[in-house]
């Protein structure tokens, strides 16, 4: 019966924002809720960037049997965390009863909010009703609160933040470079290292003959996206060839309106699609000849494994993470970072190889097959279900 499963309760940053890590929340909660009473406690407040409709989220993850409660906070300002703003929220009063009801009935509490007061309120609960807490770190800036070349506000955020996460049994983390970190300043801290999952494709691969198109997908931010050299990489290609269509989809952050100005500038070649729902995307990702990740850093570059889920080649900078994933040849070129120049030239010499017919569906194929052994659904959904099975005493 579904009060005997062990109940997990999941608080992300927030789905209104709709990342990469609530786009993980509602994936591993529809498969999780097979085992698991699952839960999800979603923080929302009305300053939110973004709005995700609940019934479109609905119908593209299966969360029936899955209770959505809301957290009510107020937006108080922008801050910085690492290198990025976020909204600061501060639950009002009686959803800080809510908190305090959800992780008292919960076994196991999985947070992936790094914003202040959800952070302190989820280690006070957990605490006094002695639930076990596992910080999910899904955040590409969790690294940057060791990073000492800060100004003096950011340091004390750094250090308010390494405070509160000092407090933390539990991490699970999807790379190694955080592994690495929480080894090293949280010794006595029990890591789960498990990457994301990628789905399978619910359709057949194949090679567009008709237009080479490059395809760009995630948020619209400079620092941490690369959305400024995106823009200069766009500039510098269609400055060599018309032969090359630009694909972008997402919305939100600082560069969107790079974006914007180039879907302008140049109709024909730069199509700004924004937020695409999975099977829209699906089709995007099919039509593509190659996928393009500027970033100049990444927690896991969930859309570049996606991508290549569906056999795409992909140009990407030199960066930590990125490199992992990239590890043979056949899966795409490796840029000096931050050299849009030779980024240019890697998706160039992919136009012409293209027009060679030596972008075919077998390199498609071979690099569809390398991802799913990597990233297999089933055998690492088994390793996040057996840190998961735990009842408290």
């Amino acid at each position: 019966m579904a009060q005997n499963k062990t109940r997990i309760l999941f608080i992300p940053n927030t789905l209104e924002t709709f990342g990469g890590g609530e786009r993980w929340t509602l994936e591993v909660a529809t498969e999780l809720k097979k085992i698991f009473n699952v839960s999800i406690l979603n923080p929302i407040s009305k300053n939110a960037i973004i709005r995700r409709d609940k019934e479109n989220i609905s119908r593209e993850y299966d969360l029936d049997k899955i209770e959505i409660a809301d957290i009510q906070c107020a937006g108080v300002k922008s801050v910085a965390f690492g290198t990025e703003q976020f909204i600061f929220m501060l639950p009002y009063p009686k959803d800080v009863l809510k908190m305090q009801k959800k992780i008292k009935e919960a076994d196991t509490v999985y947070l992936l909010s790094f914003n202040p007061m959800i952070l302190f309120y989820s280690i006070l609960f957990c605490k006094r009703y002695k639930k076990r807490l596992i910080l999910g770190i899904h955040n590409p800036t969790f690294f940057k609160l060791f990073d000492k070349d800060v100004g003096a506000g950011q340091k004390m955020l750094n250090f308010i933040y390494k405070m509160l996460i000092g407090n933390i049994k539990y991490f699970h983390v999807i790379n190694g470079r955080d592994e690495r970190l929480i080894k090293a300043h949280y010794k006595k801290a029990t890591v789960y290292s498990i990457p994301n999952f990628v789905k399978s494709p619910n359709k057949k691969l194949a090679v567009n003959k008709k237009e080479f198109i490059v395809l760009f997908v995630g948020r619209l931010d400079k620092n941490q996206k690369g959305i400024d050299l995106l823009y200069k990489t766009i500039e510098s290609v269609l400055e060599a060839t018309d032969n090359v269509v630009f694909h972008i989809v997402g919305s939100g952050g600082d560069g969107e309106y790079l974006i914007t100005g180039l879907a302008r500038k140049y109709p024909r070649h730069v199509k700004k699609l924004g937020f695409l729902d999975s099977s829209d995307l699906e089709d995007e990702y099919i039509k593509a000849s190659l996928f393009v990740l500027p970033s100049r850093f990444e927690s896991f570059g969930l859309s570049l494994i996606e991508a290549q889920s569906y056999g795409l080649p992909a140009v990407a900078f030199d960066v930590e993470i990125i490199k992992g994933i990239l590890k043979e040849k056949y899966q795409g070129e490796l840029a000096r970072p931050f050299d849009q120049y030779q980024f240019s030239h890697g998706i160039i010499r992919y136009m012409e190889l293209w027009k060679e017919n030596k972008m075919n569906l077998d390199l498609k194929r071979k690099i569809a097959n390398q991802i799913k052994l990597r990233y297999n659904k089933n055998k690492i959904m088994m390793q996040f279900v057996n840190i998961l099975n735990y009842r408290s005493s």
